[in-house]
């Protein structure tokens, strides 16, 4: 599931930064910056999600840390549904027109 839910938001990544293109690059051609600043905005908010999810779900599974596999299964549990979550997110950036 984990694996799955990554590949997701992978692709969601890449397609909010292709439809950000379209936008910024092609649809306002006189402003290509807007493209870099909302680039930098992204990439930032990608990676506060990032730590926000693994700190979220090492605390969800820290009464299972004792227990290493049912620990692992409940902590890639929890990463593929906000990751999953996240995808949606970024899928509604930008929406295509």
């Amino acid at each position: 599931e984990m694996e799955i839910a990554d590949a997701k938001l992978n692709e969601s990544y890449k397609a909010v930064i292709d439809r950000a293109e379209s936008r910024y690059i092609f649809q306002y051609q006189s402003q290509p910056e807007l493209n870099k600043a909302f680039l930098g905005k992204l990439k930032d908010s990608q990676r506060a999600w990032i730590k926000l999810r693994d700190t979220n779900c090492s605390l969800e599974g820290f009464e299972n840390e004792w227990d290493k596999v049912l620990y692992a299964a409940n902590l890639n549990k929890c990463i593929a549904r906000m990751s999953l979550d996240r995808a949606k997110y970024l899928d509604a950036i930008i929406p295509s027109r």
